[in-house]
């Protein structure tokens, strides 16, 4: 049986400080296997701007999520990192 995966994104967040544009919220389904979850940060501002180590800017954090799994409704918490939204690394 073929799994469908869906991912919508559906906020975006733009950092005054790199003025990168993050993706903030997702609604990921997977129809055949009744799964439906929405994803949201649980802090607005998780990025970081790592120019005397790394010299890399991304954004990293704790997640929330709610949604179903079949029947049932779900909860949890997770961590998520972006990288590549505020531009090519400079070395």
């Amino acid at each position: 049986m073929r799994k469908h995966l869906c991912i919508e994104f559906l906020d975006r967040l733009k950092s005054p400080t790199s003025a990168a544009n993050y993706l903030m919220k997702w609604k990921v389904s997977i129809p055949s296997e009744e799964i439906d979850l929405e994803i949201l940060p649980a802090f607005a501002d998780q990025e970081l701007i790592t120019n005397r180590s790394t010299r890399v800017t991304y954004l990293e954090g704790a997640v929330q999520i709610s949604g179903n799994f079949g029947k049932k409704p779900v909860k949890g918490v997770e961590y998520v990192e972006m990288t590549g939204y505020a531009g090519k690394i400079q070395i």
